[in-house]
């Protein structure tokens, strides 16, 4: 996959996000394995830590994220886009 996003001019990004509820309490070999294939990695499995999963997820029984978990993410992938800008050979952001 990377090797054909390279070929097309884009950049491959791995983003691993999990539903609402704690980070893996163990290393997640996928994560090593996406970089050493040459992804630029997005880990996001610590989003959820420290906050209230109550009012994050879509229901009790629901472990998915509903509207403000969605904002969450979406607010991580933009800082990790900003910060990833010259790896995604995006332009500078204007003033």
């Amino acid at each position: 996959m990377v090797q054909l996003a390279r070929q097309h001019g884009a950049v491959a990004v791995f983003v691993a996000l999990d539903t609402v509820g704690e980070p893996p309490a163990a290393p997640i070999p996928a994560l090593k394995n996406a970089e050493q294939a040459g992804f630029l990695v997005f880990n996001l499995f610590d989003l959820w830590q420290g906050r209230d999963a109550r009012t994050l997820r879509i229901a009790e029984w629901d472990n998915h994220p509903n509207a403000d978990g969605n904002r969450l993410v979406a607010d991580r992938l933009v800082a990790l886009i900003q910060q990833y800008r010259a790896q995604l050979r995006l332009p500078l952001a204007p003033r």
